[in-house]
């Protein structure tokens, strides 16, 4: 892999943006074939390249193959051959990532060092994943798009911690979902556009979101795909600028100039040259030198405060939440870190519920869903009693979705926010800032 040279390389201000787009997690990762590199030997091109040479060595000499690097046109032409059908094509390739399993990169070792909370895939190789398992306090959440069926959605709102690494072209564990062929691009594109079937809420919310930014590496955008991949993945009208690492493959093709103009203009991706490895490795470097020091925000003396109820397995995803509402000017109540040791949690609870809280916030996820029995739904209980005291239409009780579900039962008929879209939490703190204004000013206190 060549590394950058002069217009290529990135700059200063280069680093420094996509360091905090990163920072405030509105960056995603998209990682494409290029940087699947065989571990024990990275020369040999990337696995996608390998596996087409492998598959064409398979064809009869009667097949014209031509280019062999093209994995969805060699595919195609295996798929197209009359001894062979999709089963056969699914089980070599099966065989081919097989010895793959346990294994990963150095690159992709500097990845998972890196604090992204979503990551897109384009290969079936497991290197990502296995190197984000791998860290130290991190648990990747893995999931895939199958585009012949739809799948129950199985997904957690990201964190750093608990990062999203998502099989765009599905995964080896369903060889049916995997996009092999010329045919399976097409089929995949459309099916996403008809969101038949569509993509994970949480997933789609973020691609959609105007503020993210995305880090494609290795993509090929030299592909006859790439455009409308992106188009259908509505990445389009987005305001902040995109950073493509491409190899050499892409610099060196003859359409690259007007390929170039096109995503520049329309999508506002730029397009660098750089070595893997090296990119990643500075990049670990600048996050870690810029990483700012977490001070948590000074409230003000009469600042709303929350009572905030969820289910104790969400706890991480919790605090990101309460965090976020000492950022916008709201004050929090948390059993685990405001109770105090010693203190009767029965008779605790339900004073701060009725006294000393003005909104109670119930953060529900399908963990809080499973739970038949737990002191949750006491909290739930007192907070519905003290919202009786409430004249109609007045704010206390306040269900929240921290990801994709239906919500408990009983508290269906009120308005139920949803705190994975972008800007969920903002919007919410802005609910609460102006209400709580309007109550104190019809109490005279304002």
């Amino acid at each position: 892999m060549l590394s950058g040279d002069g217009m290529n390389d990135l700059s200063e201000r280069d680093w420094r943006r996509l360091t905090e787009a990163i920072r405030r997690r509105k960056c995603v990762l998209v990682t494409g074939p290029d940087v699947a590199l065989d571990p024990e030997d990275p020369q040999r091109g990337s696995l996608a390249v390998q596996l087409a040479n492998r598959l064409a060595a398979s064809l009869p000499s009667s097949i014209p193959v031509g280019k062999d690097d093209d994995l969805a046109r060699v595919a195609q032409l295996v798929y197209n051959d009359a001894g062979t059908d999709r089963y056969d094509l699914e089980l070599e390739v099966q065989d081919f990532y097989q010895p793959f399993a346990e294994q990963t990169t150095a690159f992709h070792r500097e990845l998972a060092s890196l604090p992204f909370s979503l990551c897109l895939t384009t290969t079936p190789d497991p290197f990502l994943r296995n190197a984000i398992q791998a860290t130290a306090g991190k648990s990747p959440l893995g999931d895939f798009y199958h585009f012949r069926k739809g799948r129950p959605n199985q997904l957690s709102a990201a964190t750093e911690k608990n990062p999203i690494i998502y099989g765009l072209f599905g995964d080896l564990q369903a060889l049916d979902s995997l996009v092999l062929t010329e045919t399976d691009l097409l089929e995949f594109l459309v099916n996403v556009v008809r969101a038949a079937p569509p993509l994970p809420a949480y997933i789609a919310s973020q691609l959609a979101d105007p503020q993210t930014s995305f880090l494609f590496l290795g993509f090929g955008f030299q592909r006859w795909y790439a455009r409308v991949l992106l188009h259908v993945l509505h990445t389009y009208g987005h305001r902040n600028r995109s950073l493509a690492l491409e190899g050499a493959s892409f610099f060196e093709h003859p359409d690259r100039p007007q390929t170039a103009v096109f995503f520049e203009q329309e999508l506002k991706i730029e397009f660098r040259q750089h070595s893997w490895f090296d990119f990643a490795t500075e990049l670990h470097r600048y996050c870690a030198e810029q990483e700012p020091e977490q001070t948590e925000p000074e409230l003000a003396a009469g600042a709303p405060k929350v009572f905030l109820c969820h289910d104790s397995r969400d706890r991480e995803r919790v605090v990101e939440v309460e965090q976020q509402l000492h950022k916008f000017g709201v004050a929090t109540w948390r059993d685990r870190q405001d109770l105090r040791g010693g203190e009767d949690w029965d008779r605790r609870i339900p004073q701060v519920i009725r006294k000393q809280v003005d909104y109670v916030l119930v953060l529900q996820t399908p963990n809080m869903l499973e739970r038949a029995e737990s002191y949750l739904h006491k909290e739930i209980f007192e907070a519905l009693e003290r919202q009786k005291l409430f004249d109609q239409g007045e704010l206390f009780l306040l269900p929240a979705l921290l990801e994709p579900n239906p919500g408990l039962e009983r508290l269906v008929h009120l308005h139920q926010r949803e705190l994975f879209a972008p800007d969920g939490v903002e919007q919410l703190a802005t609910e609460i800032g102006a209400d709580f204004q309007r109550r104190n000013s019809r109490q005279g206190r304002g």
